[in-house]
């Protein structure tokens, strides 16, 4: 049978969704803004740091740092033991082309590193 009305009801411009309640799950009221912001704030908390990713064998291994400075700190430590390191980066968000360190930058830091004084044996 064929409806004498040519209008589509899906593209009715005053066309509105029916009222539903909402599931506490996505609720917007205030205590559960609460808990949306202190889960973020938890997973940032243990997710946030920086990584310094180096050459093992053959394989390429990733370690863990608090800040940027921890981490460059390890990674002129791995240089320090002649281990190739490959790059510094933070773990979370979105990175910025300035926020990866690479393996050449990286030596360049660690040559401005004062060096030990074990390699003045004797003088």
């Amino acid at each position: 049978m064929v409806s004498s009305s040519s209008e589509n009801l899906f593209i009715h411009k005053s066309f509105a969704a029916p009222s539903t309640r909402r599931s506490p799950a996505v609720s917007l009221d205030s205590d559960h803004k609460i808990t949306v912001d202190a889960k973020k704030e938890r997973e940032e908390a243990t997710m946030s740091g920086w990584y310094v990713s180096y050459r093992a064998g053959d394989a390429t291994v990733m370690s863990l740092a608090k800040s940027r400075d921890e981490a460059i700190s390890a990674a002129c430590g791995l240089l320090d033991r002649k281990i190739d390191v490959q790059e510094i980066g933070p773990l979370l968000g979105m990175r910025d082309p300035g926020d990866i360190i690479d393996s050449v930058e990286i030596r360049k830091l660690h040559a401005m590193r004062p060096q030990p004084d074990s390699a003045h044996v004797g003088g």
